[in-house]
């Protein structure tokens, strides 16, 4: 289903954009445009890229959480 695969694919990409998440933004613009113009094409390469992207930022969230954890831990252990 294309379409549905368009219209997905579109508001995602909008979501990301607003989000400034540059990360996934690149292969969703690809991945989008791909749909629009209906490319009967094998598309399991850039999902794959998508996915990888997305655990990437997912990594990337986590690691930002531990940095805070250290950081409010410190803050409060000088500030008692």
């Amino acid at each position: 289903d294309l379409d549905g695969a368009f219209e997905s694919a579109h508001a995602l990409k909008g979501a990301v954009g607003n989000l400034s998440l540059t990360l996934l933004y690149d292969p969703l613009v690809q991945i989008t445009e791909l749909l629009r113009s209906r490319e009967d094409t094998d598309y399991s390469e850039l999902i794959t890229e998508i996915i990888n992207k997305k655990t990437e930022l997912d990594n990337l969230c986590k690691y930002n959480q531990a940095i805070l954890y250290v950081i409010r831990k410190n803050y409060i252990k000088r500030h008692q």
